[in-house]
């Protein structure tokens, strides 16, 4: 509604509501913390996006930032027309997961040396660092799963004092 009465039109609530509609399914995950099958799922989730993810993300970006400027200033073209680096940055992610294609790298003026270098990102990002991230995964899974119980008491103490704060003094006697 907001959208409409500043002027927006239904494309822009759409986008506006899938936003929100994202935040509304993740905090079910607040929710599922209160439940002993889920709840230790729940805390290792978040461990791993915020340890392990973290970590892959900022070694991640040295290698996606280096490779994507060394396409970029060899000529690589990645789509139709000239392309910013931005672009470059974009078909280097969409490698990096899997949508790889070595024709655009062997069009370049050089093209052994692109080739070369694409073979290579392919192999250090998609194979080894992602490698290293499931071994990463694998150890906080086994680290938090040895003390899966007591954190989720923690947790589930920590939900119910936080659904008590909100609660008025007659509904805490209830």
């Amino acid at each position: 509604i907001w959208c409409r009465i500043s002027g927006g039109s239904v494309i822009d609530e759409n986008a506006a509501l899938s936003i929100l509609s994202l935040g509304i399914w993740f905090n079910l995950l607040w929710v599922l913390l209160g439940f002993r099958f889920t709840g230790h799922y729940v805390i290792m989730l978040y461990n791993m996006i915020i340890s392990d993810m973290g970590v892959f993300l900022m070694i991640a970006f040295v290698f996606l930032g280096g490779f994507s400027t060394s396409f970029h200033l060899l000529g690589v073209n990645v789509g139709e027309g000239n392309q910013g680096l931005l672009d470059q940055v974009e078909y280097c992610i969409a490698a990096m997961l899997g949508s790889f294609e070595l024709e655009t790298y062997r069009l370049a003026p050089y093209r052994r040396l692109t080739t070369s270098l694409a073979l290579i990102y392919v192999v250090l990002l998609s194979v080894l660092l992602v490698n290293m991230l499931i071994a990463k995964m694998g150890d906080t899974y086994a680290r938090i799963s040895d003390e899966a119980d007591k954190r989720w008491q923690l947790e589930k103490a920590r939900l119910i004092w936080s659904m008590e704060r909100s609660m008025t003094g007659n509904e805490r006697r209830c």
